[in-house]
């Protein structure tokens, strides 16, 4: 058996049932496109209907997931596309994810800021004293 992080994953196909069609709510789709490494992936990702599906990114955990999705890659000299019905993408590996429709309401976001930053000071782990635990780091 392979056991491979999930850290190292830039996307798994969803397979199997989409649950139980009662407890399904009503969504807004945005179109966006994901440079993932060697991958191009553009599929909806999807949000609240009063929001922007895209600026959610950032507060939804790691792993996304786009629907009608599309896969290109090189596969030497050859461009490869795959289409999944739901396709999750690992946002933490990403090198940008954005809208595809210039004219749409939008937002680029750069997978590793896509957080908000907790603080602007690192645990020190070779003090002792708890108190002297924080040292002060400068934003990056």
């Amino acid at each position: 058996m392979l056991n491979v992080p999930l850290n190292e994953l830039y996307a798994v196909v969803a397979t199997g049932s989409r649950g139980d069609p009662t407890r399904r709510i009503r969504t807004r789709t945005i179109e966006v496109v994901a440079e993932l490494g060697p991958y191009e992936v553009i599929g909806e990702i999807h949000g609240a209907p009063a929001s922007n599906p895209l600026v959610m990114v950032g507060r939804r955990p790691p792993w996304v997931p786009l629907t009608k999705a599309q896969i290109s890659y090189r596969r030497g000299p050859e461009l490869v596309t795959d289409e999944r019905l739901t396709l999750i993408i690992n946002r933490t590996l990403a090198r940008s994810l954005h809208a595809v429709d210039e004219d749409a309401e939008r937002l680029t976001v750069d997978a590793h800021d896509a957080l908000p930053q907790v603080s602007s000071r690192n645990l020190d782990p070779s003090e002792d004293d708890d108190e002297d635990r924080w040292v002060d780091q400068e934003p990056g």
